[in-house]
């Protein structure tokens, strides 16, 4: 798998020297499959908190190329919606172990055969495998 980000901390994510702290200062929008394309892309928007600085940037995109396996756990209906946009953590894991959706391993660089794991508050889980993930600044070149 091909990125052009490193994770930090399981909870952000450092692009072209810039920290991202996706668990606090930004709301998840929404995801979009394209089966044609076998593209998946996850959107994030900033925060309207105080703590969130107003430099933060306005948005960002995650877009993953040649999806080969995309598995989503459903939320926990007992959670709050407001948990809904939250990220808890970021993980590549390995994809021999796919019965595993609930742990992290603290890695900043995916290795070749990794998936990918967005853990939310509310439980809900997205594995992803593909060839390659780009952050992008902005959703407007989507």
């Amino acid at each position: 798998m091909k990125v052009n980000f490193q994770l930090v901390d399981n909870y952000a994510i450092s692009f072209e020297g810039r920290h991202i702290d996706v668990h606090n200062n930004f709301n998840f929008l929404g995801f979009e499959y394209k089966v044609e394309t076998q593209t998946l892309i996850l959107k994030w928007i900033k925060s309207a908190g105080d703590w969130v600085n107003s430099d933060e940037l306005p948005q960002f995109a995650l877009i993953h190329f040649e999806v080969n396996y995309l598995n989503i756990t459903p939320r926990n209906p007992l959670s709050q919606t407001s948990e809904d946009t939250c990220l808890s953590d970021i993980t590549f894991f390995p994809s021999s172990d796919r019965i595993t959706n609930d742990s992290i391993i603290g890695q900043s660089m995916p290795h070749n055969k990794d998936d990918i794991l967005y853990l939310f508050q509310n439980d809900q889980v997205i594995r992803v495998n593909c060839k390659e993930i780009r952050f992008i600044i902005g959703t407007e070149e989507i």
